[in-house]
């Protein structure tokens, strides 16, 4: 179900993340051949450790490319990098079409130390991530 939802969310980038005049920058942003950016934001380049729940936030995570207006939460990291996340938001351009309103796929929780992003039951995820509160029975 993650899949298809970062699948769905991804399709404003066509699935593509450089074009054929496409190159990498120093900061990790990707240049399309039209002079777009995309980014590929992965969990693992943020801190997720953390103490309590309130210490984890959801956040996107896949490619994202300009002229995106919706990204949902897929993923948690902890609160402390929320600047570097922003930092990273905003190598893209946003869209100029509405703002959506996310469905409830998960909540973050803080897992054995780790920011864990906890699909709701809602969602029927074929698994949940070990520990979670709501992977029912």
């Amino acid at each position: 179900m993650r899949l298809l939802i970062v699948a769905s969310l991804l399709a404003a980038c066509g699935g593509q993340v450089a074009g054929s005049d496409g190159g990498t920058s120093n900061d990790g942003a990707t240049t399309q051949g039209d002079g777009g950016i995309c980014v590929d934001i992965e969990t693992s380049a943020f801190d997720t450790s953390c103490n309590a729940d309130p210490d984890c936030i959801g956040i996107y995570a896949g490619s994202l490319c300009a002229g995106y207006n919706c990204i949902c939460p897929v993923s948690s990291i902890s609160a402390t990098s929320q600047a570097a996340y922003d930092a990273t938001l905003a190598k893209v351009t946003k869209g100029s079409g509405p703002v959506c309103n996310c469905p409830a796929f998960g909540t973050s929780h803080c897992i054995a130390s780790q920011c864990v992003f906890c699909p709701t039951p809602a969602s029927n995820p074929p698994s949940y991530p070990p520990g979670c509160p709501d992977a029912g029975p």
